[in-house]
């Protein structure tokens, strides 16, 4: 009824392009990464920016039907425990709507930077523009 997916951001493998892109495909590809580099620009500054040291949630989700009677919280909250006792000083996401800010901030996340896809700018023009996408990027101490 519910997930959440993490990683270690910073621990190397595994991502590779497939080979068969299109330049049209290659170009969307650079701009997502350019808009996710900058959603994560302040993290090196504010976090332990290693290895073993700062958690990412990537997604958290819950079921429709299930949604409001707070099982992301606690899914949220027991995955925080555990990976504290693993270890990791910090954890990060990023938010692209209320619930799931609200959700964060229920556990001890902070906002420290936000990102309009519609105001962002890659290479001198704004290859988002008419988006109406914010993502919030939230931080904790644990």
């Amino acid at each position: 009824m519910a997930f959440v997916v993490c990683d270690d951001p910073l621990m190397t493998g595994g991502e590779t392009l497939p080979d068969d892109l299109s330049e049209s495909e290659l170009k969307k590809v650079e701009v997502l990464s350019a808009f996710l580099n900058e959603i994560r620009r302040p993290l090196p500054g504010r976090v332990a920016w290693r290895p073993g040291a700062c958690l990412h949630i990537a997604a958290l989700g819950v079921a429709p039907g299930y949604e409001g009677r707070g099982i992301a919280t606690r899914l949220l909250e027991t995955v925080l425990a555990e990976v504290r006792k693993r270890g990791f000083q910090h954890a990060f996401a990023e938010c692209t709507g209320p619930a799931s800010r609200a959700c964060h901030e229920r556990c001890g996340f902070e906002c420290v930077h936000s990102v309009s896809a519609d105001s962002f700018e890659h290479e001198g023009s704004r290859p988002l523009q008419g988006n109406d996408l914010v993502v919030d990027l939230m931080v904790r101490n644990l």
